[in-house]
């Protein structure tokens, strides 16, 4: 038997652009010491334009940067890098609230707040220590986000984004997991597309 070694994140910060982040919500725990304090980027003052490397700007804080809808940010976080149900369990995770609450209490992630925590994340970040985690995604592909992206990787980032949660309409393309696949004016990019289905072999739906 060959011994096998966990990759467990060490020295690896996961940039979680969800809902935001609430520790109240990690009720075991899981992530205790290994959270950066969470950023807002829906607040378009609190993404500054030149920050260095590891460098908070006063305008970023807890503030608006807690989490909604379910908790969807902080369970993302613990499946990432939780210490008992997660997989990179030496990770740190950087929360980057981009998605604000929408009707019914749902998220609305729009591009621009998308863009701006993209920047932000990797303003807070090298990229050789940065993996990106979007669990979002919308129908049309943004040129700008895109470019983000693309740059992103060639520095050493890895990306990781959402397949969707249409599989009950006939899994439509979402953007930035379709990136994958590239588009006729946009090359594609070397990001991971994650999908899941249930027990039974269900595939996520709306």
């Amino acid at each position: 038997d060959k011994a096998t070694t966990k990759m467990t994140g060490k020295g690896v910060t996961i940039a979680m652009l969800d809902t935001g982040f609430s520790a109240s919500l990690d009720t075991l725990g899981e992530l205790s010491g290994r959270v950066r304090p969470p950023l807002n980027a829906t607040v378009p003052t609190a993404v500054p334009t030149t920050v260095p490397v590891g460098a908070l700007n006063p305008a970023q804080s807890l503030q608006g940067a807690q989490d909604f809808w379910e908790g969807h940010g902080t369970q993302v976080a613990i499946l990432a890098a939780g210490s008992k149900n997660g997989i990179a369990t030496d990770a740190e995770i950087l929360p980057i609230k981009v998605c604000k609450e929408g009707e019914n209490g749902r998220a609305s992630c729009s591009s621009k707040d998308v863009l701006r925590g993209l920047c932000l994340a990797l303003n807070q970040v090298p990229a050789k220590q940065l993996v990106m985690n979007l669990s979002l995604g919308g129908s049309m592909p943004t040129s700008a986000i895109h470019a983000v992206l693309n740059w992103a990787s060639k520095q050493g980032a890895v990306i990781v984004a959402a397949g969707g949660n249409q599989g009950l309409n006939g899994n439509p393309k979402e953007y930035p997991a379709a990136f994958a696949e590239g588009t006729p004016s946009q090359v594609a990019l070397p990001l991971i597309a994650v999908a899941s289905v249930s027990p039974a072999g269900n595939k996520a739906g709306n």
